[in-house]
């Protein structure tokens, strides 16, 4: 209910949660940021509780497609990520 019917989500391991919880269309984090850029997808998650793809951390920190809309920590102080939800630049 957070999102629209038709979002289509990237991510590694969640795909339980996007297709059977949520019934959105989901698609696996694709191996190399040129791919990634290619995507036609809503939103982005990346988590802690699956190794991710290595490029992604550099990537997302360099580039303007995809913007942080919101973050859950594992600690109080809010230092350490342990979900970020990343929307398209549109």
């Amino acid at each position: 209910e957070n999102t629209p019917e038709d979002s289509v989500i990237l991510g590694q391991g969640i795909e339980v949660y996007s297709v059977y919880y949520a019934e959105r269309k989901y698609k696996d984090i694709p191996e190399t940021p040129e791919e990634l850029d290619k995507e036609n997808a809503d939103y982005l998650v990346i988590h802690a509780f699956t190794p991710q793809r290595e490029f992604l951390s550099d990537y997302l920190q360099s580039q303007n497609k995809w913007i942080p809309i919101n973050v859950f920590f594992f600690d109080k102080e809010n230092t350490q990520a342990a979900f970020v939800i990343y929307g398209r630049v549109v």
